[in-house]
């Protein structure tokens, strides 16, 4: 795992349905992450399929919400720079 080369802050967005990130296997990544003295927050929406993003021919609301998360998190990194 990647896990020892990070070194920034991750705001890591899967959904508990996608097939290509299962729950099991983002919970781990967090835990090391968590583990090795890293920020992480997360965002597992109950119906984010893979690729649940601005675009997609049908809406997902959890794409909005996912949306204003990831803002949120790069302006508080940003703010966090700043001080």
């Amino acid at each position: 795992m990647e896990v020892p080369k990070v070194r920034c802050p991750v705001l890591l967005i899967s959904g508990k349905n996608d097939p290509n990130a299962p729950l099991p296997v983002m919970d781990e990544y967090v835990e090391k992450e968590r583990a090795a003295g890293h920020s992480i927050e997360t965002y597992h929406p109950d119906n984010g399929p893979h690729g649940f993003y601005v675009g997609l021919p049908h809406v997902i609301p959890e794409t909005a919400v996912a949306t204003q998360r990831a803002v949120a998190y790069i302006r508080k990194q940003f703010e966090a720079v700043g001080k």
